[in-house]
């Protein structure tokens, strides 16, 4: 009798400590594995310098350190970092997509350098990313957000703005940016409306896949090395419905008369 009651005593505490994740919570993130995203974010950016660093590599609750919100459900979540003008240098791990939860990442205005971390695109919930104003290098990822991952009819992608303006970045815009094929009578919606590339180094054409973008209202492109025409008939309805886009500073030839008329080309 006491065994049966040990195990079932056992069994409950094994319950209590692991609980299903009620409706609607995302998966469940372990806090040793935000801990460590976080401060492996500390590390590769020079963390021991930044401008404003309270209680980042202590063992304090990383939910009040400087720049990182959190909400609390059944455990921390983090949705927002935001370390925008506050000295980091280096590059960006690759670690950081194990934030999962994460809704809203600003590390612009520093002196990042390196690529921007594919792993990046494997979290489902990212909503804004502003990395501008950084030194970042390297061809852009085949995806930055995530499109495979809870990409249903009629909720679709998450992501809705995208700031990559004043880098380094070089070659061409992926195919892929602009969100999964539209397959069959009700395609997961691409939620993206605003990108920005502005000054940068990109070059080729812009992406024939942008036709998919419905909800794309602002394109900025200007100031990189980008060529091509813009004379496709889609491209032509696409962008002549946008409310702004600017493709200013490049090298496009034959731009149609509706683009032209729309966008800033000067």
């Amino acid at each position: 009798m006491q065994k049966v009651l040990a195990l079932t005593l056992l069994s409950a505490g094994a319950v209590a400590q692991n609980p299903p994740p009620s409706g609607g919570d995302p998966p469940f993130v372990p806090p040793a594995v935000n801990r460590a995203a976080l401060n492996s974010l500390f590390k590769s950016t020079g963390g021991a310098n930044w401008k404003k660093n309270d209680g980042w590599g202590t063992d304090s609750d990383y939910c009040t350190w400087y720049g990182v919100t959190c909400v609390y459900t059944n455990h921390n979540i983090t949705t927002n970092l935001r370390l925008a003008q506050n000295g980091l240098s280096g590059s960006i791990p690759d670690d950081i997509g194990d934030l999962a939860d994460l809704k809203t990442i600003d590390l612009s205005g520093n002196a990042l350098t390196g690529a921007i971390p594919l792993s990046l695109s494997t979290i489902s919930t990212m909503v804004d990313i502003n990395f501008s104003g950084n030194k970042l290098t390297g061809p852009l990822p085949e995806y930055i957000y995530n499109q495979k991952v809870n990409v249903t009819y009629p909720i679709g992608t998450t992501l809705r703005t995208l700031d990559l303006s004043y880098n380094q970045l070089a070659g061409d815009i992926p195919e892929t940016w602009f969100g999964p094929p539209k397959d069959g009578p009700f395609p997961p919606p691409n939620n993206l409306q605003v990108i920005n590339l502005r000054y940068n180094q990109l070059t080729g054409d812009i992406p024939s896949s942008i036709s998919t973008a419905f909800k794309l209202d602002t394109l900025l492109l200007s100031y990189n090395k980008m060529s091509g025409n813009i004379t496709n008939g889609i491209l032509d309805t696409w962008l002549g419905t946008r409310k702004y886009c600017d493709l200013s500073g490049n090298s496009f030839t034959d731009v149609s008369k509706a683009v032209a008329k729309t966008c800033n080309m000067d």
